[in-house]
């Protein structure tokens, strides 16, 4: 006779829930609280991501404002120096 290659199977698994008086439900419970907290680490990372790419978008823009003030600057000074 074979023996099976798993260790555990279900029904086994079962037995000794009924032995060790646990409930089937917990295992269940169990493997969406396993499965919630990856979600939860994997929406986590994500987020980190997302900050990463806004602090890096707002540091290459505040480069530019200061350019650009310069620029419209020159620009009112030119105007107004040709009013006159």
């Amino acid at each position: 006779m074979k023996k099976n290659s798993q260790k555990f199977s279900l029904e086994e698994e079962k037995r000794e829930d009924k032995r060790w008086n646990r409930a089937y439900k917990e295992t269940k419970k169990g493997l969406l609280r396993t499965y919630l907290e990856e979600l939860a680490d994997k929406l986590k990372t994500r987020k980190i991501i997302i900050l990463l790419c806004l602090a890096i978008a707002t540091f290459l823009v505040i480069p530019v404002i200061p350019v650009l003030i310069a620029f419209l600057a020159g620009r009112w000074l030119r105007y107004n120096s040709e009013k006159r």
